[in-house]
């Protein structure tokens, strides 16, 4: 089955301009808690997302946000092995803050139940405020004996300044690993390697297959608004 999506795609970098261009327009407090930026703060999650990807994966990642959800955003990069094929990965976009329930009790009562609401094609991303309530290791017992499909991904905000660090957990049925992200360093490393800040892809002959071109930086709109 082709899957339909926008033939824009952004990049970490390109989403990070647009995310600091927009708290300067009206502010950091309005930014991460009016509705109306809801989709920006997705565009954000989903930035952090794509650096964490890359940094375990070593595959430059591009976001698209879906006029409608599910899912928050969409993940895309390349075969490393089949040029001019892709891979797309659904983002879903929660958080967790421990207090009246455990993780894992949130986890089978919302989003991971015995019966599997995600599949493969899909990754469940929790931002979280601390490790309170958090048993990893009981997670991936879960997932093992659910037989799990899907991976899950923990963002948790260790400083602000004078940089942004992040820790960043992958969890599956298989294990989890963990790492320490300087979103700085991160996006330098990503445009340092001269990956695109915008891509446009469109199918072309072979129908498993879709060609792609760089646009300039200040092409587009910032991903929520397109």
């Amino acid at each position: 089955m082709i899957r339909k999506t926008e033939n824009i795609w952004f990049s970490p970098y390109n989403i990070h301009y647009h995310i600091q261009e927009a708290k300067k327009l009206v502010g950091g407090e309005k930014f991460a808690k009016d509705r109306k930026w809801k989709r920006a703060r997705e565009a954000h999650v989903a930035m952090i997302v794509a650096l964490g990807f890359y940094r375990l994966e070593k595959k430059p990642a591009y976001i698209q946000l879906p006029k409608k959800d599910p899912p928050d955003a969409i993940m895309m990069w390349e075969s490393q092995e089949k040029k001019g094929e892709y891979t797309m990965l659904d983002l879903e976009i929660t958080s967790y803050k421990s207090g009246q329930e455990t993780f894992l009790e949130q986890l089978k009562r919302g989003k991971a139940p015995e019966k599997h609401i995600f599949s493969s094609d899909t990754s469940i991303v929790f931002q979280i405020q601390d490790y309170e309530g958090i048993d990893v290791q009981n997670v991936i017992d879960y997932l093992s004996e659910i037989d799990a499909p899907f991976a899950i991904w923990l963002i948790l905000k260790k400083q602000i300044h004078p940089d942004t660090i992040v820790e960043f957990t992958s969890i599956d049925k298989y294990g989890s690993k963990k790492i320490s992200l300087n979103i700085g360093e991160a996006l330098k490393l990503f445009i340092g390697e001269k990956h695109s800040p915008i891509l446009h892809m469109e199918r072309v002959g072979n129908i498993n297959k879709v060609g792609k071109s760089k646009l300039p930086f200040t092409h587009q709109k910032p991903p929520w608004e397109t």
